[in-house]
């Protein structure tokens, strides 16, 4: 483990292992032994010359609570609640990166998993891979959220049992922290190369915890050089929750006007039908949103064929054959979408990088 540019705050066990707990952070790894990493629709990376690792990142993470009441702006004026030992957590990193460092880009994507089906799912890889590692960019897969850590701890992977989350009410803090060991240990997670941007993205559940973050931690942390808030519902997450005090952030939630960094929002055209309507709001220099005519919340890309869709064309002759014959992929009354989605979104992924 590596200590971090922040002051030590002292010594913690959790499980066999004795950790060092700074006031932000530290990372262990490439984690090896035992099963490898579990997660939906992160392939083995030889075949498009990427490789794959795992790291545990320990630390304490702190909560919020408001300064000030909420307005309608989405200027969220939050205050750190101190740190405490009941904030302590050991969580993990998934990172895909190019394995010749002549073929990395600069920049690294950071995603927040989606755990709206009980366990993380890297829904933005799963949607916008093909374009990061045409790029070169890397991906880190993040385990904010309670939930996504759980799973782990009760699954069959006994590399997990040290696992630890102290509540969904730290996970803005932890995804700080990531931001955070991508950039100053980039020796250590991304085997030695140096990003020039961080770049956060997050889907469904995640972008509505995104935007609360933006709203109201960006500001204060500055985690983050740029945004992707992808296919987000009408208002943020809650600040705090319980067993901590609850503090929701009430709908309609827009992105604040004032940041200095770029936000861009990606919806598709089920999105903006069912939830979204309020949330429209003009572009200006540091944001811009696109909503994507034909398109569904997810679709058989997402839940069929981007998993195993490594870029040789194969997964593009899938999807125009599902075009042409929809399929349905639940058991549903009706076939699902097979609409250009994850192609836009690939397209808003590379304009954010430019940007």
């Amino acid at each position: 483990m590596r200590g971090t540019k922040r002051r030590i705050a002292g010594v913690r066990w959790i499980g066999a292992v004795v950790v060092l707990l700074v006031a932000a952070s530290c990372i262990q790894g490439p984690v090896t032994g035992g099963p490898g990493v579990t997660l939906i629709g992160v392939y083995d990376g030889p075949q498009v010359g990427y490789q794959k690792s795992e790291y545990y990142m320990t630390g304490i993470a702190q909560s919020y609570q408001l300064a000030s009441p909420i307005g309608t702006d989405g200027k969220l004026q939050l205050a750190p609640v101190p740190r405490v030992e009941s904030g302590a957590y050991r969580t993990r990193l998934v990172v895909m990166r190019p394995a010749d460092a002549a073929d990395f880009n600069g920049t690294v994507f950071v995603e927040w998993m989606n755990v709206t089906a009980g366990q993380d799912i890297p829904t933005d890889w799963v949607m916008g891979h093909n374009e990061i590692v045409r790029s070169g960019a890397a991906w880190v897969g993040v385990s904010a959220q309670t939930v996504g850590v759980n799973a782990l701890i009760a699954g069959p992977n006994t590399r997990y049992d040290t696992l630890v989350h102290p509540g969904d009410s730290y996970s803005y803090d932890i995804f700080t922290h990531a931001g955070e060991r991508v950039r100053d240990g980039a020796g250590n997670v991304l085997g030695g190369l140096v990003p020039e941007q961080v770049l956060a993205m997050g889907e469904s559940q995640s972008a509505s915890r995104l935007v609360t973050y933006i709203d109201g931690v960006q500001p204060l942390e500055n985690a983050y050089d740029g945004f992707m808030v992808h296919s987000r519902g009408t208002g943020g997450s809650s600040i705090s929750q319980s067993p901590l005090p609850s503090i929701p952030f009430p709908a309609p939630a827009p992105i604040r006007d004032d940041l200095d960094v770029p936000v861009m929002v990606v919806q598709a055209e089920g999105d903006v039908i069912s939830s979204n309507l309020l949330t429209r709001q003009p572009d200006t220099a540091m944001f811009r949103a696109w909503e994507l005519a034909g398109t569904s919340h997810a679709d058989t890309y997402t839940s069929l064929v981007g998993f195993n869709d490594i870029g040789d064309g194969a997964g593009a002759i899938q999807m125009f054959n599902l075009m042409r014959n929809p399929v349905d992929v639940f058991g549903c009354a009706k076939t699902m979408n097979s609409g250009s989605h994850h192609w836009q979104f690939q397209a808003a992924l590379k304009h954010l990088d430019t940007w």
